[in-house]
């Protein structure tokens, strides 16, 4: 709702100053080691050991039947797709996004043994539901509905006009995120904190250690958000 809302926004004002270039880039998900531990405390959890997918003890993984797929593309694809639309300055929307689409023997060749089971959507959803309303997870079924009702991006115009090609494949940036998840990476910013800030700068470490509540009750509750 709040891209269809920015982009109306973009409309009138490109209806306003026709003078003015107004280019959109569409991306699909945005995945990145550096920004692994942001995912993870935005959709997951700070407690879900992740280390799981990357050491294949999964036996299987769940997909909802009504998925159609999942596009992605890396960070540093998407960047490029920036510095792309400045130069070539040409306006309108372009979608950004790798090539492949990753079904569900995709997602589940991301674990070992890569088995996968569909499940009914409705299961997810109240799964979601109870992990949301006991904070064991931080997305709630929202997402799940855009996952499984979003349309199929085509990348095509941002290739023919911006002349923008991605380095990597949506498994790729997947597994890049996982990887960084794995590692507890993260960056020189607090949303993008590592788990461990004993490894990040002095002044992420100051900036972060000045935003945590103060209060014993208030760590008790975001205790999600304070566990690195």
């Amino acid at each position: 709702m709040d891209k269809a809302a920015q982009e109306d926004v973009l409309d009138r004002f490109s209806g306003a100053y026709p003078d003015i270039t107004v280019t959109r880039l569409r991306p699909a998900l945005i995945f990145g080691a550096e920004a692994a531990l942001e995912i993870q405390r935005y959709f997951l959890a700070s407690w879900m050991p992740l280390q799981l997918f990357r050491s294949g003890r999964l036996p299987f993984f769940p997909v909802p039947k009504d998925l159609r797929g999942v596009q992605a593309v890396h960070s540093s694809d998407v960047a490029r797709a920036y510095v792309a639309s400045v130069l070539h300055r040409i306006p309108g929307a372009f979608n950004v996004c790798a090539d492949d689409v990753l079904g569900a023997q995709e997602l589940a060749d991301l674990i070992d043994p890569g088995r996968f089971v569909k499940l009914p959507t409705h299961v997810f959803r109240t799964a979601l539901g109870v992990g949301r309303g006991t904070k064991l997870v931080a997305a709630d079924a929202g997402w799940l509905d855009m996952g499984v009702a979003v349309p199929l991006m085509d990348s095509s115009r941002a290739k023919q006009e911006l002349g923008w090609r991605p380095k990597y494949s949506a498994i790729e940036a997947v597994r890049d995120l996982l990887q960084g998840m794995s590692d507890g990476q993260g960056a020189e910013s607090v949303p993008l904190r590592p788990r461990d800030l004993d490894l990040a700068p002095p002044l992420l470490r100051q900036a972060t250690s000045e935003s945590r509540p103060s209060r014993a009750s208030d760590v008790e509750i975001s205790g999600a958000e304070t566990q690195f």
